[in-house]
């Protein structure tokens, strides 16, 4: 620094014959402090920009909590602390595959090692002395930054196949989406030197290459191509689409679904915004992602608010909620680089194809209980084509200064009409191809190892109580009202070895057993429990008559009882029988679930219970 501001021999001569060296000495002083003001601000400019990234992180992390919250809600509450286990398990997965390989495959990349598919620097952050110092391409900040956007990459396709996929196959899943594939695509688009991005320097796909700043394609087309293979290959719940029970699917907590969407709206914002990387040079910019994202997402739900109202005649909360989230899916890809009037139409688009596509699965009866796969990939689908529509030149341009052509989107000309577009496309149809290539032959080697999904005793009982050990709510028997809870129905899938048929049993009560070695059906319940909260279950059971006995109530007889209500839970006992047992059910929600399919006319109602035997001999 001092010697930059060497007075030269000429000058200091020049000025000692004018008589003026001590003014040399004040302009080297001038020059010596300069140079240090300008070192110091770049210092701040640095400090700012690193905390700004670390700041939008811990915000963008919290997004995490939205996503549980907003699965535990959706799904059956006897699944609600595994989904709340995955969902801690996938940062935790995440950040070691990220730290390991998953940065170098983004961002490993420099002037003299470079390539367009896959960074091949900075494996497990080394060399470490490069993220001694802040720079726009390797820090410490960038990596915890883009860890979040990995692990809520990661974490879409969990929603999609919760109460089947097993922990191991979810593990798997994590890694795949999360470590390899999000690392790859964000390789391509947001690497200065990867083949799709908007921002290479040079040789740009069609001369434009594709825009997604905040990650419509990166995040969400990616994480939502992998909620659909998974979807496809763990099949639907047991009883998903029966007749009898398909309406006891339906979220069990919308309160937490509600909860969930504000923390992923609060979340998106700070996505978005923070996704300028550098607040020091693009505060206008930051300001300009941040109202079109709120536009996108108010526009997003009162679009599905009608919708909802028009075509099921009903204002559906869990729909508007959804839209909101798909308005907001949709706008990440240009929320820098539109007029807040395209971003109200990229809201209201993207939620009708998150609509349209939500009742497509429906009707092909793809279980997805959060609609992961109609919301990402749908809506992030619709939001990086709408780009190559709707991107503003002039924006282009302040983000991308230097550059001889700004190809923009179609409503607006400029240069090279269409190159943009085209662009969006490759890139949407390279990212799902990517995820295909990944995903599928992990899923389909673990179905074949049978490590795919839960066995079908553990998917009627739940996650909570087959795998993790108890349930995630302990509901009290005392707290439910039976005024509430006239109507009880139990199914036996099994009677042995000799089926036991239907006898009169407590006052109030009619058993109508099953008929046959390990068949199935339903055994409706009637019970008139007024005044007493806890509903006795008490019916006789008579069995085929013994040898020599002319009493067919006596005698030693097997019944094994597996009780499945339609919140799932399970008691069984087998037990060497004489007379009669009985069943406590214990009532575990005050809501009528779903119309008995029974054929009897006094009963009309079936709820979920929880039921614990008690036998006596």
């Amino acid at each position: 620094m001092a010697s930059s501001c060497e007075v030269g021999s000429e000058t200091a001569a020049a000025l000692a014959a004018a008589g003026l060296s001590a003014m040399g000495d004040q302009l080297q002083e001038v020059c010596v402090s300069s140079a240090a003001t300008a070192t110091e601000a770049a210092k701040l400019a640095d400090a700012t920009n690193s905390m700004f990234l670390l700041f939008a992180g811990a915000l963008i992390f919290q997004m995490q909590l939205g996503f549980a919250l907003l699965v535990t809600g959706a799904v059956r509450n006897k699944s609600a602390a595994s989904v709340m286990l995955l969902h801690v398990i996938a940062p935790c997965v995440v950040g070691l595959c990220y730290f390991t390989f998953g940065f170098a495959m983004a961002f490993g990349s420099t002037p003299d090692s470079n390539n367009p598919v896959i960074g091949s620097t900075f494996w497990a952050l080394q060399p470490g002395g490069v993220f001694d110092t802040y720079s726009g391409s390797a820090s410490l900040a960038l990596v915890w930054f883009q860890f979040t956007f990995a692990t809520l990459c990661a974490t879409i396709l969990l929603g999609a196949v919760s109460e089947r996929a097993t922990l191991v196959a979810s593990v798997c899943a994590i890694v795949v989406m999360g470590g390899l594939a999000f690392p790859i695509v964000s390789h391509w688009l947001w690497s200065e030197f990867g083949w799709l991005s908007y921002g290479k320097a040079s040789g740009r796909l069609f001369g434009s290459g594709a825009f997604d700043l905040a990650g419509s394609g990166v995040v969400h087309v990616t994480g939502g191509a992998g909620a659909l293979i998974g979807v496809l290959l763990v099949g639907p719940r047991m009883g998903r689409y029966d007749e009898a029970t398909h309406d006891s699917f339906s979220a069990h907590n919308v309160t937490l679904v509600c909860q969930g969407t504000f923390v992923l709206w609060t979340g998106f914002v700070v996505f978005n915004s923070s996704s300028v990387m550098v607040i020091t040079d693009n505060f206008v910019a930051a300001g300009r992602c941040l109202i079109n994202t709120l536009l996108a997402g108010c526009t997003g739900g009162l679009t599905m608010l009608a919708a909802s109202r028009l075509i099921s005649s009903h204002y559906s909360v869990l729909d508007v909620m959804n839209g909101v989230l798909a308005g907001l899916v949709g706008i990440c890809s240009s929320c820098s680089i539109v007029l807040p009037y395209s971003a109200i139409i990229t809201g209201s688009v993207c939620s009708l194809i998150f609509f349209f596509c939500e009742k497509t699965t429906a009707y092909l009866q793809i279980d997805d209980p959060v609609s992961a796969a109609s919301l990402h990939l749908g809506a992030g689908i619709g939001g990086l084509i709408l780009t190559g529509f709707t991107a503003y030149p002039p924006y282009l341009r302040d983000s991308f200064p230097g550059r001889e052509t700004y190809p923009g989107g179609l409503f607006y000309g400029g240069d090279s009409p269409g190159a943009l577009l085209g662009a969006q496309l490759v890139a949407t149809i390279a990212i799902i191809g990517l995820v295909a290539v990944l995903l599928t032959p992990v899923l389909v080697g673990l179905k074949l190892a049978g490590l795919l999904i839960y066995s079908e005793e553990d998917q009627l009982m739940g996650a909570d109580e087959a795998i993790h050990g108890g349930a995630a709510y302990n509901f009290n028997a005392e707290e439910t009202s039976a005024d509430l809870l006239p109507m009880w129905q139990v199914s036996t899938p099994q009677q042995s070895p000799r089926p036991p048929a239907g006898a009169g049993g407590a006052t109030g009560i009619t058993w109508t057993a099953s008929t046959g070695s390990g068949a199935s059906g339903a055994t409706p319940f009637k019970s008139r429990a007024e005044e007493d909260s806890n509903l006795g279950i008490v019916s006789s059971l008579t069995a085929t008559k013994a040898s020599g006995e002319d009493d067919t109530n006596r005698g030693p007889h097997y019944a094994s009882f597996i009780v499945t209500t339609d919140s799932g839970h399970r008691s069984t006992r087998r037990r060497q029988h004489v007379g009669s047992a009985s069943a406590l059910g214990v009532p575990n929600s005050q809501d009528t679930l779903i119309n008995s399919t029974v054929d009897d006319p006094d009963i009309d109602a079936v709820v979920p219970i929880s039921t614990n035997f008690r036998s006596s001999f």
